[in-house]
């Protein structure tokens, strides 16, 4: 809502396996959630390049879509993400450890408000529907995930690893990191702006944040979406009005 309200055109998509997508037969993989992209891009918004936007292990998917389909992608925007694994500090191994045991449950509000104080402050509120931390939680438990689908990002978010191809991209990217993440600490998010060195132009920007900079209040939206605005308004990505494809865990 954030990026609309600022003028950009936003696509938006439960990944297969999950949400109003539960239902897809399909593996959930990298390479299948970025084919994913793909196909909608392509569907939409014709032979356009388009602007990828990842978060947490969704980010993996936005740098193999940079190398991989330089073609169509004409910036990137990182958040909550890492780079080369061989040089990666841990994150916390609760969160691992209860996201594969607990995340998928519908029932478990303790574990979801644990396992949901690392994407952000347990004093946050929803200020758009005015719901305090518990009552997001118990709002998430509504979420469809299944166990399979949770077990798959998971394994993602703790094997995934780009760092020895990062130099090959070439596209703009924006690295986005919250300075409190426990899940993927900001000392990895500086080592990937680092190793980003074929970017055209590359940023890193640090927000006092959890895991997820964006969540949930408008006020924490609007901050993320104004950062992301001013990187593609920079004078290298004039050339048009960039679409943008949003890519989550």
């Amino acid at each position: 809502q954030g990026l609309a309200r600022l003028g950009r055109t936003v696509l938006l998509f439960d990944n297969r396996g999950i949400g109003e997508s539960a239902d897809h037969p399909g593996n959930v993989g990298i390479l299948d959630l970025a084919k994913d992209v793909l196909a909608l891009a392509s569907a939409l918004f014709g032979a356009r390049k388009f602007v990828v936007l990842g978060h947490s292990s969704g980010a993996f998917v936005a740098q193999y879509l940079a190398i991989h389909a330089p073609g169509d992608v004409a910036a990137i925007v990182l958040i909550g993400a890492q780079g080369d694994r061989r040089t990666a500090d841990g994150g916390a191994a609760e969160f691992f450890k209860l996201g594969r045991a607990d995340f998928h449950s519908d029932s478990d509000l303790e574990s979801r408000m644990t396992l949901l104080s690392y994407f952000f402050d347990r004093y946050a509120r929803d200020d758009n529907s005015d719901l305090d931390f518990r009552e997001i939680c118990k709002q998430s438990l509504r979420d469809r995930r299944p166990k399979a689908t949770i077990q798959a990002q998971l394994k993602m978010l703790g094997s995934a690893d780009y760092g020895p191809q990062l130099q090959t991209i070439l596209c703009p990217a924006l690295v986005l990191h919250g300075e409190k993440d426990l899940v993927i600490p900001v000392s990895n998010a500086e080592k990937l702006h680092s190793a980003l060195t074929g970017c055209s132009m590359h940023r890193l920007k640090v927000l006092p944040a959890s895991h997820s900079p964006f969540a949930p209040s408008l006020a924490d939206a609007s901050e993320v979406a104004t950062e992301i605005v001013r990187f593609l308004s920079e004078p290298e990505l004039l050339q048009s009005k960039l679409k943008m494809v949003l890519h989550w865990l």
